[in-house]
């Protein structure tokens, strides 16, 4: 499939669909069993790639997209078939998200850590990407006595019941490559957050 520009990432979502982001700045869902139906969205605010995709099995009903040239965190439906509005969220942070993604125990919860080492727990609740605009992160956190760049975020299933676990690998501030410096395993606990029912 000729989707007329480079793709940053893809990533499956449930039902069979498949989510691409290409590098100009428009996001691509397809079912994969009739891979000629394309629908493409384009937020109203101006984004640009490279990009990484982030949807969970347990939130079927959207996923994130992190646009790391331009534009930040974007939230899409997950629906084939509704052509909701993607929703920039606004951060008070301006840098870039280098990793992302939502949480296996609480599918109303997205990690997304930052090229300066900050993480930020974001809180969806269930009634989809209309809501986003409004959300605000739940919690943040950061890497203790030192100057860190995140190279990569993972959360954890319950690990015992009402807890969870955050991990993020991080390189030396200032470091241009993996490798170059040394880098640093950390693994957070996360309390068990006032949530809503979820999915």
């Amino acid at each position: 499939i000729d989707l007329g520009q480079p793709l940053s990432d893809v990533a499956f979502g449930p039902n069979r669909l498949l989510a691409a982001a290409g590098e100009n700045g428009d996001c691509f869902l397809m079912d994969t069993r009739q891979s000629k139906d394309v629908a493409v969205y384009a937020p109203a605010e101006r984004v640009r790639g490279p990009a990484r995709i982030a949807w969970g099995v347990h939130r079927p009903d959207m996923f994130a997209v992190s646009w790391q040239g331009e534009g930040g965190l974007v939230l899409y439906s997950g629906s084939h078939r509704t052509k909701a509005m993607p929703r920039v969220v606004k951060s008070s942070s301006s840098s870039t998200i280098s990793s992302l993604q939502w949480s296996y125990a609480y599918p109303q919860l997205l990690a997304c850590a930052r090229e300066d080492g900050d993480v930020e727990v974001w809180h969806f609740p269930d009634e989809g990407v209309n809501l986003a605009a409004t959300a605000e992160p739940s919690s943040h956190w950061a890497p203790r006595g030192r100057a860190a760049s995140c190279t990569a975020l993972a959360m954890t299933p319950e690990v015992r019941p009402g807890s969870h676990a955050l991990v993020l690998s991080t390189m030396a501030a200032g470091a241009t490559e993996v490798g170059a410096a040394p880098g640093a395993l950390w693994i957070v606990a996360l309390p068990q957050p006032h949530l809503g029912p979820s999915r």
